[in-house]
């Protein structure tokens, strides 16, 4: 049910979709003669959609996401597993989505140069209206095979729906010992809400963020960016900051905001 209900409120509070429905909201009531309320309607619509659309609010949600955990620069130390959230795979035609594709193949190059380490992908049926689509696991375990990783080193969690599911499962399925070091891989975006959901089931993982959208400087305006691609950004930050309210207000997380245990040292050394 969480899963279905969170999956309806993203569509209905999608950025482009809602600014668009409150410019069109705003003009029907100008024309009906109700001129304040109309004007104050369209005015946020379109407003909206010059913020989001041209760059600003776009780049300020995306980077306090994508930077809230610094960017890895190099692994000290030994790495017993990495953890793989599913969310790069196309389910509808069972492909990669090519700008996700990222988690797979970084998961695959860290596992290459430890050997010892082993690799846990979750991720199950990301879609919860009926239709059937591939599950992201074994679309994974197929990308994972041909990109030449030894199928006995991987295990699979392939019943998780969302980020919070991940977490349960993997608690109670794939305990990680508490004297290994886990690494966990998913999108820079993503990384906020997903430490927050394992650190909440009590799982210690080491934040390995990939798949950033931004630069790393801020740049509140970006040219070579269309509008379009910056609705699509707007809308990944929206259903993020959204997960994050509701996971928050669910006791999913203990902040609306997770981040480095230790500020100061920021956790970029794995």
């Amino acid at each position: 049910m969480f899963s279905t209900l969170s999956k309806i409120s993203r569509l209905l509070l999608e950025p482009a979709a809602f600014l668009v429905i409150c410019s069109v909201a705003g003009l029907v009531l100008i024309h009906s003669g109700v001129l304040e309320t109309g004007k104050a309607v369209a005015t946020v619509g379109l407003l909206g959609l010059v913020g989001f659309g041209f760059g600003p609010l776009t780049s300020i949600a995306v980077w306090m996401l994508e930077n809230r955990f610094p960017q890895v620069t190099e692994i000290n130390g030994r790495v017993d597993g990495i953890v793989v959230l599913g969310g790069g795979e196309r389910l509808t035609r069972g492909q990669l989505v090519v700008g996700s594709a990222a988690r797979l193949l970084t998961a695959v190059d860290i596992a290459r140069r430890y050997p010892a380490a082993q690799l846990l992908f979750s991720g199950g049926v990301a879609n919860s209206f009926g239709t059937k689509d591939t599950q992201e696991a074994s679309i994974a375990r197929h990308v994972l095979v041909l990109l030449g990783l030894d199928v006995k080193r991987v295990q699979i969690e392939d019943c998780a729906r969302n980020t919070r599911e991940s977490a349960v499962y993997i608690a109670e399925r794939y305990p990680l010992p508490k004297s290994e070091r886990w690494l966990l891989i998913t999108s820079a975006v993503h990384m906020p809400r997903a430490i927050g959901a394992f650190r909440a089931m009590g799982i210690d993982v080491i934040p390995y963020p990939v798949d950033y959208s931004l630069a790393a400087d801020f740049r509140p305006f970006d040219l070579r960016r269309g509008v379009g691609a910056w609705l699509v950004l707007a809308e990944g930050a929206a259903r993020e900051w959204m997960g994050l309210i509701v996971y928050r207000l669910a006791g999913y997380t203990s902040k609306v905001l997770p981040g480095p245990l230790d500020p100061k040292v920021g956790e970029c050394r794995a």
